[in-house]
């Protein structure tokens, strides 16, 4: 069980594994560029409940990029190049025969001149030789993914066959409305549409309501739900609902789920009702609460069961902070092209330093087990640097107001095309993306950074081999 629960962590924790820095330039004057270092507290090891003898390591290069996490059981190797995005993931699992960890997995990633992934390969290692497993492509319009291909190895035949293809369509506010998975047969041939998703959004871009359908091979309706959502004037979620369809019990949809949702006066979420539906009617499975401190960090969420004609707590999840560090202080990872990312301080504003698992399976109020995780940090170094070389070509650009706190306008006279703005902050996440024509040969811009907080932000601008970037200041 042990080693259920780590292995589960582990995939987990593999998703922060990601991107952090990018480029600083701090000087206005043309084919000027500068590097400069912040020093940040970087997770290094978690303490589990489940190994305690065993933490979870991690380890960063000079410029924040993850490129190792251990533990007793697996071990993940990440390369970058120079622009920090990751080329290759590493998977080892601990062979306790040989007492070392074995090679598993290795994924290469490629990317296009727009720092876009079009290609990653994963190869297995089977008796000490790499052999090619699967394939994903993708492709681009607008910068948006629109297609995305899955290949597997053929060992046989020597070759890539195809074995799934997606189809991304977007409405005007790049939303995606249909997502269409098409499916081959073993030898790459008849393609057939194997689950459609269909989205609706409201004017304020809120998912309303999403249809998602599974087919067989002969186009027949074999699995799917219909989900509906509700917010509220502040556009928070309030009400999810799901109705389910399946060949196997039914020909007709019929309720399944539904969540309300309810928030205090700082939009933080207090409270979570689950119903299930059953007996022609919906029946209240669980209720969870959330408490938060005065910094609006999550510190108790518990869940209550009715039983015995009474609402008892059964579990509690506890977080505890250290408040002399603000998540402004943190080393926060960013999702690569390829992964989706967990970080831990994302709801947090300061450092979390324990995470408790509590749970009394006899609902007696009394026979409780915790469960402690311990975080340990270390401050670091880390080189802030941004994606492409800057050159300035002698065109004219301006950023003003600066500082500001309400709006500020980009201009830049001399150039021609589409110019792609990109803002990010001082650890090189990107805020906001604007895609712009100039008229004539004059770009003007206006952003609204009003609800940006207050610190050093980097407005990057790109046109093909022209690149441009300057400081903004919100204060």
């Amino acid at each position: 069980m042990k080693k259920y629960y780590s292995f589960i962590l582990f995939f987990i924790l593999f998703g922060i594994q990601n991107t952090f820095s990018q480029t600083i330039v701090g000087k206005e004057g043309p084919k000027s560029s500068s590097k400069s270092t912040l020093q940040l507290m970087a997770l290094d090891s978690i303490k589990h409940f489940s190994n305690p003898d065993e933490p979870t390591v991690f380890e960063y290069d000079e410029r924040g990029n993850l490129i190792l996490m251990k533990d007793v059981f697996h071990k993940i190797v990440n390369t970058y190049n120079q622009d920090s995005l990751l080329l290759s993931s590493l998977f080892h699992i601990w062979n306790y025969d040989s007492n070392y960890f074995l090679p598993h997995e290795l994924t290469v990633y490629t990317y296009d001149n727009n720092r876009r992934i079009v290609q990653d390969i994963m190869s297995i290692m089977i008796d000490n030789v790499w052999i090619d497993n699967v394939k994903m492509n993708y492709e681009y319009t607008n910068d948006l993914k629109t297609r995305q291909i899955t290949s597997f190895f053929n060992e046989d035949l020597n070759d890539w066959i195809l074995s799934s293809k997606t189809d991304f369509i977007y409405n005007a506010d790049n939303l995606v409305i249909n997502e269409n998975i098409y499916y081959y047969n073993s030898d790459g041939l008849n393609e057939y549409l194997g689950s459609q998703t269909t989205n609706i959004y409201d004017q304020n871009n809120n998912k309303t309501y999403s249809l998602y359908e599974s087919y067989n091979d002969t186009a027949a309706l074999v699995y799917g739900t219909k989900t509906y959502f509700t917010y509220n004037s502040d556009n928070l979620l309030i009400e999810k609902l799901q109705e389910i369809y399946s060949s196997y019990y039914s020909t007709n949809w019929t309720p399944s789920n539904k969540i309300e949702i309810s928030y205090n006066t700082n939009n933080l979420k207090l409270s979570q009702h689950t119903y299930m539906y059953g007996n022609d009617e919906w029946n209240l499975h669980n209720i969870d609460s959330f408490s938060y401190d005065s910094y609006t960090n999550q510190v108790l969420a518990e869940t209550y069961l009715f039983y015995n004609e009474v609402w008892l707590c059964s579990q509690k999840v506890i977080h505890a902070f250290d408040y002399d560090y603000t998540s402004d202080q943190l080393l926060k990872p960013k999702s690569s092209s390829a992964n989706n990312t967990l970080i831990y301080f994302e709801n947090y504003s300061h450092m979390l330093k324990y995470d408790i698992q509590a749970t009394n399976y006899s609902l007696d109020g009394v026979s409780w087990s915790f469960d402690t995780s311990e975080y340990f940090y270390s401050l670091r170094s880390i080189l802030i640097s941004l994606p492409a070389n800057v050159v300035d070509n002698g065109m004219s650009l301006m950023v003003y107001p600066n500082p500001t706190n309400e709006k500020t306008i980009i201009s830049l006279i001399g150039v021609e095309g589409e110019i792609e703005i990109s803002i990010f902050d001082v650890q090189s996440r990107e805020i906001k993306r604007i895609v712009e024509k100039p008229i004539g040969n004059k770009l003007e811009v206006g952003v609204d950074v009003s609800s940006f907080k207050k610190g050093t932000y980097f407005i990057k601008l790109r046109n093909g081999k022209y690149s441009q970037t300057r400081k903004l200041i919100v204060n």
